[in-house]
């Protein structure tokens, strides 16, 4: 690889056997690969902070003492530089300086870490393949074992929304349905019963579990990136729909949470108002990055106070207004101001005209496939953004994880390309 490339810092003097450079590559996989793992999972912030600051450490060994390449330019680059520089310059205007330089770090800059050590370190089909294996079964273990938990031990009926303090009912359902996805569409390409049999274990256990959460938007996403996925393949759109109704059915209180009066005529109404009201205040550059601003009780009751009595807290049964915006765009908003949400825009137009070229103008079989299944993943995302916020938590860490795969996809058709190039002779 050349050195002087743009985007490639070129990560250690060279002398090393190149045995040593895979060895601590692999580790830093793994290592990364198993903070991917325990993502969904409570209780194990130890194990996943130990690997993932590991897998930094491994990295910088790499750097200081050995050959390896590290590659910066992806097509994400510019837009996550963009609207970090943007977060850093609200320093000067955030209503809380020290919560929004953690925030900063803590919810964005340690997501991009996550995301360029997986674009780095899984870039062949078989890691690709690898990690995709590692986000299904680790999903369907939590889902398995969640479900099992709540309503065996803890002994809930059916009628309880499923989830944790610690997994949140309207968190859960980001990294289930990507699983889902995952599943149903990995199938398609195995020629076993073991791995079919596993997979159908997994799309059956993350499609229950994100179902028994009862969340409206999770439904409207499962169903939205199905149709994408599956916009060729009519009689698995209708297996899979008539399987959502099934379960729908069976779970008792569902079919009222999806009536008009409790789909439109709720908090949210209240809670947009309120956001929006605080936006109008704070319109260019927002309160600040930091989360813990906008959850502040007397910062929330002031803006309350403003509203005709119909939209106060009160009325929904609560003392203090939401202390989230449970939006994305929203949240991006108030936090960063239009500023802010048009660089975060940014980001997203650029992951779907990635997903385009790869679909549409180029020749890999498997970027194609592959785009194709992201680009479900991607609009199941959005989709429940719009009821929840994915800037932090499991669901940040499925958000970038689906960015560092896409980035993958055109790195490796990229080099591809390259390579046909230069095999060809000269004329």
């Amino acid at each position: 690889m050349d050195h002087n490339a743009v985007g490639v810092v070129p990560l250690a003097r060279p002398g090393r056997k190149r045995k040593s450079v895979d060895v601590l590559a692999d580790t830093a996989a793994v290592l990364v690969g198993i903070f991917v793992f325990f993502n969904p999972f409570p209780h194990t912030t130890a194990i996943k902070e130990i690997s993932f600051y590991s897998s930094l450490c491994t990295i910088l060994i790499l750097a200081l003492f050995m050959k390896r390449d590290f590659v910066l330019k992806t097509p994400f680059t510019l837009p996550f530089l963009l609207f970090l520089i943007w977060a850093i310059i609200g320093i000067f205007f955030t209503l809380d300086p020290s919560n929004t330089i953690h925030d900063i770090y803590t919810h964005y800059v340690k997501y991009l870490f996550l995301f360029y050590i997986l674009f780095n370190f899984y870039q062949s089909e078989k890691r690709f393949l690898f990690l995709v294996w590692i986000l299904i079964i680790s999903v369907s273990l939590f889902s398995i074992g969640g479900m099992l938990y709540f309503y065996g031990i803890q002994n809930h009926t059916l009628s309880c929304r499923f989830g944790f303090i610690e997994m949140s009912i309207n968190y859960l359902c980001l990294p289930t349905i990507s699983a889902l996805l995952l599943s149903l569409h990995l199938y398609r390409y195995q020629a076993h019963w073991l791995p079919k049999a596993i997979l159908v274990l997994a799309a059956v256990s993350t499609l229950a579990a994100t179902l028994l959460t009862q969340t409206r938007g999770a439904l409207i996403a499962v169903i939205i990136s199905a149709v994408l996925l599956f916009i060729d393949r009519k009689k698995i759109i209708v297996s899979l729909i008539v399987g959502i109704v099934v379960i729908i059915t069976i779970i008792p209180n569902y079919t009222e949470r999806l009536s008009p009066m409790r789909t439109f005529v709720n908090e949210r109404i209240a809670m947009n108002r309120l956001t929006y009201e605080i936006i109008k205040d704070y319109p260019i550059a927002g309160i600040g990055f930091g989360m813990m601003i906008y959850a502040n009780p007397e910062f929330l009751n002031s803006y309350d106070a403003r509203q005709p009595e119909k939209y106060k807290s009160k009325q929904y049964g609560s003392d203090i207004p939401v202390p989230s915006p449970h939006n994305v765009f929203l949240d991006v908003t108030v936090r960063t101001g239009v500023v802010g949400l048009a660089l975060y825009v940014f980001i997203l137009v650029t992951f779907v005209r990635i997903v385009w070229q790869l679909t549409r103008r180029e020749q890999s079989q498997f970027a194609k496939d592959w785009g194709r299944c992201l680009l479900a993943m991607f609009c199941a995302i959005i989709t429940q953004a719009l009821f929840v916020d994915i800037t932090f938590g499991p669901q940040a860490v499925v958000f970038f994880t689906t960015f560092a795969m896409l980035s993958i996809l055109w790195q490796m058709h990229k080099n591809q390309k390259a390579h046909l190039s230069a095999s060809k002779p000269a004329t």
